[in-house]
């Protein structure tokens, strides 16, 4: 898994706008692979901490090196940030 991993951040390197592509082809993450690999909008606090590590070290438009979870190899695009929102105090 790490080969592959290895062999798919070298061709997003080589090629960043293919990152939506690949992931639908080659990602395992029944949540997001059909979205190109898009996890949408989240916090801290709401992701294992190695991968929110790095998915918050990014800065836009930036891609991860390999991260290593419990869940497997991930390789991260950020595609956005913003800042927190308040909630309602009631």
């Amino acid at each position: 898994a790490r080969k592959k991993a290895e062999e798919l951040l070298a061709r997003l390197r080589a090629a960043p706008g293919e990152f939506d592509k690949l992931a639908r082809e080659h990602s395992k993450d029944p949540g997001s692979a059909a979205q190109g690999g898009d996890l949408g909008w989240f916090g801290r606090g709401m992701m294992v901490k190695p991968f929110e590590d790095a998915a918050f070290a990014l800065k836009d438009g930036q891609i991860s090196d390999i991260v290593e979870s419990d869940f497997g190899f991930h390789i991260i695009r950020l595609t956005g940030t913003r800042g927190a929102q308040a909630k309602p105090f009631e």
